[in-house]
């Protein structure tokens, strides 16, 4: 994972974490200039899943 950093710095800064709201974990990674549109992501803790939509973010 490290090596992709080093390789591709850009994205990494556009990079943002999507947490379960209970627990704190991470769930996954999206674009923040594109966003995400009902993704769905399956917390392994809580045994819930979870369905986030964040609009894009003009940088």
């Amino acid at each position: 994972m490290a090596k992709q950093v080093k390789e591709n710095p850009k994205l990494s800064k556009y990079q943002s974490e999507i947490r379960c709201p209970i627990h704190k974990c991470l769930l996954g990674k999206y674009d923040m200039r594109t966003g995400i549109l009902n993704a769905t992501f399956f917390c392994q803790k809580c045994k819930i899943e979870y369905t986030f939509t964040i609009p894009a973010q003009k940088i």
